[in-house]
């Protein structure tokens, strides 16, 4: 079993492509060795900036044999009547390689074709491996690729190619380069070129002589033992932000923490300040003291092992103080200016130009607050309404202006600090809360605001026929799609989607903002966009699909009742009876889902016409169960209630078996038919079985 390396030199990827980089062309290589049918026991992949490495461990240096059966045309198209080939015959022997005395007769299920037996494999991997290298490179997908050499297209321009099967130069030409077993290494300390002899020796030369550290997990580990010894020199701890740790291990081939200073007066700063200006623009980690509290350091970690440290740390603490200089300048006029000077202002920034400016925005969130804060935080909602009107007032201030990252964190943090009441100023806070990686606001206030924000964006947009489509979503409206289902799940907020919708529709009328499309039209695919968000978000929870789409089939204008029923769906659908039942209850759905739009039903059922004892025993059953089911539907007891149905299943199977439903009477008819359409109804408020498959 052999050993193979591929190295595709590059120029400095992003470190945002790197990441999933190496996931995908490890599934490539997976996906088309099996293809071929070599054996292999594992494909691993490792990526710094200017590289993309694959290693495949114990590869089979030859493809595996197989003998298959390959059909040809009918018997009557290949043979003649005298049993000679005709020239669909003689074509076919040809096309496979074979000679005609090789043919045979077969029978299939559409009747005598004639085939050939012929074995398959047995090919070298070496020339495979040729092939298949240039294709899955010029596969691999990017946000954004670059353009040159003819017009081939890569993340950014390919520089070498290494490929070795052992000691074998695996042959391939790409992108105007052709491959070889030259590799590479660190820019400043051991740009190479070197010559690998063997796969196996790769890493050891790339790691010794090219002072390239090739895995990004072991950067991390190098990254976190030294940054945290430097912490401990000044007795702090490292802020770690997982995300910016896995941004700077691939922006690093020989990562070497540098520990800085900055002067202490910035230390007025609000901590959110101090920590973007450190993460966001210098990709640096701040440090803490045992107490939690931000000391005047930041880590941050650069590219090679520097000839004077010292020189580099004053670089660093030079470019982080200008930035600090100024959000310490636009702090300092922000806290002189107040929310007044700042509501002004919003009337002059556009919102979306057809939906007017911020301006008006906070004007209908500030109705909205009121109106949803009646429904679920009467005791707050005066405060509610002063969040919603106060909540976008930080776009107009300096350091926003800024930091834009922190947009929303700014309102709460000068909220507090212009006296306003905790309960404003921690919704402010939240209300851009879920964005990105940052999680749920932790309060009810922050939470509504949240919403009422999220689902204004949605109905302008959706009203303005601005809808998303394939990968194109530059409002972020899926994003708000999800975060309305985020926010009412984590706070159980029991609230109809439709009269939400009704509500901020509303408020754009009262404005005089002109829709593109009617309000119908706005609702039915408003609602049908955040049923396809909610499934997405169910499915990625582990839910399967049919029970998903089960319980949506029955609703979802109340999100967190939809949840309910999905959790006990769920629970029901591992019994053992599970699927029996739900045969049973899609029979009835499918009936009636065949006969609806028609005049086939009465009003209500009609006792007169229940003839035969069967459809009387379960009306009986249906009237019994009746204030029951009645009583879980309105505790939501949604467990019980599949108990019941469970109940009902013996009476439908027994109607079934015995009740013809489509007589010729006219009355026996539509009252069995009604019978159906009322038991379907009350099925239909848990769960749509007509979408379960089993």
């Amino acid at each position: 079993m052999a050993h193979f390396i591929l190295e595709i030199g590059i120029e400095e990827m992003p470190a945002r492509f790197l990441n999933s980089l190496q996931q995908e062309i490890i599934d490539l290589f997976n996906k088309n060795l099996k293809e071929k049918k070599i054996n292999f026991s594992s494909v691993q992949s490792y990526a710094s900036p200017r590289r993309i490495i694959v290693e495949i461990e114990d590869l089979a240096l030859v493809q595996d044999k197989e003998v298959v059966e390959i059909i040809g045309p009918p018997l009557k198209i290949a043979k003649t009547t005298e049993g000679g080939l005709t020239k669909a015959g003689e074509g076919f022997a040809k096309s496979q390689g074979v000679r005609p005395e090789d043919l045979y007769e077969v029978d299939t299920p559409r009747g005598k074709y004639i085939a050939v037996k012929k074995e398959t494999g047995g090919e070298k991997t070496s020339q495979i491996l040729s092939q298949i290298c240039p294709q899955i490179i010029s596969s691999l997908s990017f946000p954004k690729k670059m353009r040159w050499a003819d017009s081939f297209t890569f993340g950014r321009p390919i520089r070498w190619l290494l490929a070795l099967l052992e000691k074998e130069i695996i042959s391939f030409e790409l992108a105007d380069l052709q491959s070889s077993n030259l590799t590479f290494g660190h820019r400043v300390m051991g740009s190479g070129p070197f010559t690998v002899e063997s796969s196996r020796k790769f890493k050891e030369i790339l790691q010794q002589q090219g002072k390239v550290i090739f895995d990004a997990q072991e950067r991390v580990k190098i990254i976190q033992e030294q940054a945290n010894k430097l912490a401990a020199q000044v007795g702090g701890s490292i802020v770690w932000k997982d995300s910016l740790l896995e941004e700077v291990s691939f922006l690093t081939e020989y990562p070497k923490p540098v520990l800085g200073k900055f002067e202490d007066k910035f230390l007025d700063l609000p901590e959110e300040v101090l920590l973007t200006s450190m993460e966001t623009h210098q990709k640096s980690f701040g440090v803490k003291d045992k107490k939690g509290k931000l000391l005047p350091y930041f880590l941050t970690v650069i590219n090679l092992e520097p000839k004077n440290l010292s020189i580099v740390q004053k670089g660093w603490e030079r470019v982080l103080k200008a930035r600090l200089e100024d959000a310490k300048f636009f702090w300092q006029v922000d806290l002189k200016s107040s929310f007044s000077i700042w509501l002004e202002k919003l009337n002059k920034v556009t919102f979306l130009e057809p939906l007017g400016y911020m301006g008006d925005k906070v004007k209908r969130l500030e109705r909205l607050a009121s109106w949803i804060g009646e429904k679920l935080i009467p005791e707050n909602k005066e405060d509610l309404k002063r969040a919603a009107l106060l909540c976008k007032c930080d776009l107009v201030s300096e350091m926003v202006g800024e930091f834009p990252e922190l947009e929303g964190i700014m309102g709460g943090i000068y909220a507090r600090k212009k006296g306003e009441k905790e309960f404003v100023a921690t919704s402010i806070y939240e209300h851009y809360l879920p964005k990105g990686q940052k999680g749920l606001p932790s309060s009810k206030g922050g939470a509504l605001l949240s919403l009422i924000d999220k689902m204004d964006n949605l109905v302008g947009c959706f009203g303005l026929k601005i809808i998303p489509t394939g990968a194109s979503d530059p409002y972020g409206l899926r994003r708000a799609a999800l975060g309305i289902i985020q926010l009412i799940l984590h706070f159980q907020l029991r609230i109809s989607l439709t009269e939400l919708m009704e509500e901020v529709y509303r408020q754009y009328q009262e404005q005089g903002i002109k829709f593109k499309v009617s309000q119908k039209e706005l609702f039915a695919s408003l609602e049908e966009f955040l049923g396809q968000r909610l499934k997405y978000f169910w499915q990625d929870k582990g839910y399967a699909t049919r029970i998903v789409e089960a319980t949506l089939g029955a609703g979802f204008d109340d999100i967190y009742n939809a949840f309910l029923r999905l959790e006990a769906l769920k629970e029901f659908s591992q019994e053992e009876y599970f699927e029996p039942a739900v045969l049973t209850f899609k029979r009835v759905a499918n009936i009636i889902q065949k006969q609806a739009g028609t005049d086939e039903f009465f009003s209500e059922i009609k006792e007169e016409f229940l003839q035969e004892k069967e459809e009387k025993e379960l009306f009986s059953k249906i009237k019994t169960i009746g204030t029951d089911l009645d009583e879980a539907l309105s505790k939501e007891n949604y467990k019980y209630i599949f108990g019941l149905l469970l109940e009902i299943k013996p009476f439908i199977d027994s109607f079934f078996d015995k009740v013809m439903v489509m007589v010729e009477d006219e009355n026996l008819r539509k009252n069995r038919l009604t019978l159906l359409q009322y038991l379907t109804n009350r099925l239909r408020v848990v769960a749509d079985f007509a979408a379960l498959q089993v």
